[in-house]
């Protein structure tokens, strides 16, 4: 019996004789499931007789575990549309003292962007809705359980040097003359990053299967908020580009249009000051995470020929954009 057989049997033995009673609904008939998902904890479907369905996750740090709960409460209450928390339940003796612990959430029935259709009337709304999420600021960044008021820049320029080197290490591409003028370039944002005081609630990894439209009434949730922090808008603004308008150049339009008539006219003046080194920290943050996975593939992977297709191009715009930086 391999891992996540044992990992199943535990799980239906601890909703049987623990969760249903904490739910209030003991002895009531359940199917459990994998779902396949899910990187830093497993992840299964719930689903109980003439209940709504649900969404279990076993986490292993509760450190984790308390900070993707405090995340989601904090989006819900600022009315940013995630599955609702059901029960957490923190407890190292849940799995043979193996310290998992267990998250218990509304389940989203209805496909991810990933394999959605996206028209540009879902980009506008897609942009529509992170616009909203950012409006919601305050005057630090970082975690939403605390903030600071400076050192946002040494922060971002390090996690940036760090992936130029991950990345030269596995791109002959990357020569020392390239990795000398992309830090030089960001180094240069280093004023205007210095400059913002508003930060925003941002998801900081808006991917497409983050982003579930809900079969029936076609409203988006987000998922996975445990990523959640405080930090400049226009972060997860050229993420979301990245993401959605990467292979459908005509979106750019759309999801700006859609994002910028959401900010007043200091917002917007203060993500036009510092956009160029946002757009350049996530061109930079892609070709890390493109080479780097890429580097660890095999060839028999499913994704192999997907990446080697988007490396050459996502490196053509990275050097368009430092040749319009100069």
């Amino acid at each position: 019996m391999d891992a996540m057989q044992k990992c199943e049997e535990r799980l239906a033995s601890y909703v049987e004789h623990r969760l249903l009673d904490r739910l209030g609904l003991a002895r009531r008939p359940f199917v459990l499931e994998p779902a396949h998902a899910g990187i830093h904890s497993l992840v299964f479907f719930l689903t109980i007789q003439d209940e709504r369905p649900l969404v279990l996750k076993i986490i292993m740090k509760s450190r984790r575990l308390r900070s993707i709960a405090a995340c989601a409460r904090h989006l819900l209450k600022n009315g940013v549309a995630v599955p609702e928390l059901v029960l957490v339940d923190e407890d190292n003796r849940l799995f043979n003292r193996r310290g998992m612990h267990v998250l218990c959430e509304e389940r989203i029935c209805g496909e991810t962007l990933q394999h959605s259709l996206q028209s540009p009337a879902l980009i506008a709304e897609l942009a529509g809705f992170f616009a909203r999420m950012h409006g919601h600021t305050r005057n630090t960044w970082g975690d939403i359980e605390k903030g600071s008021r400076s050192g946002l820049f040494d922060y971002l320029y390090k996690k940036s040097a760090a992936r130029v080197n991950d990345w030269s290490a596995v791109d002959g591409a990357a020569t020392p003359a390239l990795q000398a003028r992309l830090l030089g370039l960001l180094a240069q944002g280093e004023p205007a990053v210095n400059r913002i005081n508003s930060f925003s609630l941002s998801h900081c990894d808006p991917n497409p299967n983050n982003v579930i439209v809900r079969t029936g009434d076609g409203k988006l949730f987000l998922l996975d908020a445990g990523t959640v922090r405080y930090m400049p808008r226009a972060l997860d603004y050229f993420m979301l580009q990245a993401y959605f308008c990467f292979r459908a150049k005509e979106n750019v339009s759309v999801f700006e249009n859609a994002y910028m008539g959401h900010l007043s006219g200091p917002e917007l003046q203060e993500f036009t000051d510092s956009h160029s080194f946002f757009r350049l920290y996530v061109a930079v943050l892609f070709m890390h995470d493109l080479t780097t996975r890429f580097a660890a593939l095999g060839k028999d992977s499913p994704y192999h020929n997907e990446f080697a297709e988007l490396i050459p191009q996502a490196k053509k715009a990275l050097m368009e954009l430092l040749d319009s930086n100069g």
